[in-house]
């Protein structure tokens, strides 16, 4: 992956190049030019799910030529468009597939509680946690609330706001996730899958 100035050529013979602690080592570099992801992709965004890439576009900023992804999510219908750099992509990723999901939902009994009594520590956790791009963090945060919710319940008290908003993203991450991996309806996997955790 490299910034869309750089020539192929240039790539492949620096990759190509011999490290001085690999002498005679004979080194050949290929390559090819094509955008990370293509129209019709689906990609996970970390804060609006699964997405749909629509069109990829440029545009000129000023004589610097910028490439961005357009999309919209898959599960919100009339969703705002996205716009994103090709060359600034920590937000998104490729999907799973249905077998890596279901690796990742046979882990849920493994999970541990990341429950701690300061709200401001908590609230730093789930943020680094939905930003890794990854159903395991975000299982842990479900299971975790779904267990805390309980809990509160039985107290006749509500969880607090940035626990439930948290709560919130991740199921809706999640599901989306799980849905369009498994191909299941979406209100299936939060009623037979979410909620269960």
């Amino acid at each position: 992956e490299a910034a869309p100035d750089v020539s192929l050529e240039a790539i492949c013979e620096q990759m190509g190049r011999t490290p001085p602690w690999a002498k005679g080592l004979i080194l050949r570099a290929d390559g090819y030019i094509c955008d990370f992801y293509k129209i019709g992709d689906y990609i996970f965004h970390k804060s609006e799910g699964i997405c749909l890439i629509t069109d990829i576009i440029e545009v000129d900023n000023d004589g610097l030529i910028k490439t961005y992804y357009v999309m919209k999510s898959k599960f919100v219908e009339n969703s705002s468009i996205i716009r994103m750099s090709t060359l600034n992509c920590p937000q998104i990723r490729k999907t799973f597939t249905k077998e890596e999901m279901e690796y990742f939902l046979s882990m849920i009994p493994s999970l541990t509680s990341i429950w701690n009594n300061d709200s401001r520590k908590r609230k730093e956790l789930y943020h680094s946690m939905v930003g890794e791009l990854n159903p395991l963090p975000l299982l842990t945060i479900i299971k975790t609330l779904n267990a805390k919710k309980r809990e509160y319940v039985e107290m006749k008290k509500v969880l607090p706001l940035t626990d439930q908003i948290t709560m919130n993203l991740a199921r809706k991450l999640l599901s989306e996730e799980i849905s369009h991996a498994c191909d299941i309806e979406i209100n299936k996997v939060i009623e037979d899958i979410i909620d269960t955790i």
